[in-house]
């Protein structure tokens, strides 16, 4: 998808550069904007630093698919999975738009806020104490 629209921009002539919006070091294609993009590394790398042993995004991604966890803990990798690109996507389209983009760091803060803000509007009385104990250790609760 990212390839196509890229693509079809460069046809049109709303731009005339194929490189990566966010770190310019590479033909912006969703493989290179999710996977080697050094600004999403750098994103990864921030939240790694709040929770600790998040993978990078592909490893997140078979992570979450292949979970042996309970389900809540497989829900909560899926929804960090899903804000992770959501927010990587918004900053690359932002940096299109108006030329401006967060800095690794605040788009970390803000994806571990969504992702606080969605475990904490859950009823957690009927978790498990091992779940909660987890959501903890990953500083999510």
């Amino acid at each position: 998808m990212v390839k196509r629209v890229h693509l079809r921009l460069l046809q049109y002539g709303v731009t005339d550069d194929a490189d990566c919006m966010l770190c310019g070091q590479g033909i912006e294609t969703q493989e290179h904007l999710f996977f080697d993009c050094s600004y999403s590394r750098r994103v990864i790398h921030a939240i790694n630093q709040v929770i600790g042993g998040v993978p990078a995004t592909h490893d997140l991604l078979e992570r979450s698919m292949q979970h042996t966890g309970s389900q809540v803990q497989k829900r909560v990798l899926c929804a960090l999975l899903v804000c992770l690109v959501y927010q990587i996507w918004q900053q690359r389209n932002k940096c299109r738009v108006d030329m401006q983009v967060l800095r690794p760091e605040k788009l970390s803060s803000l994806i571990m806020q969504e992702i606080r803000a969605r475990i904490r509007s859950r009823d957690l009385t009927m978790v498990k104490q091992d779940d909660v104990d987890w959501l903890h250790s990953l500083n999510l609760l």
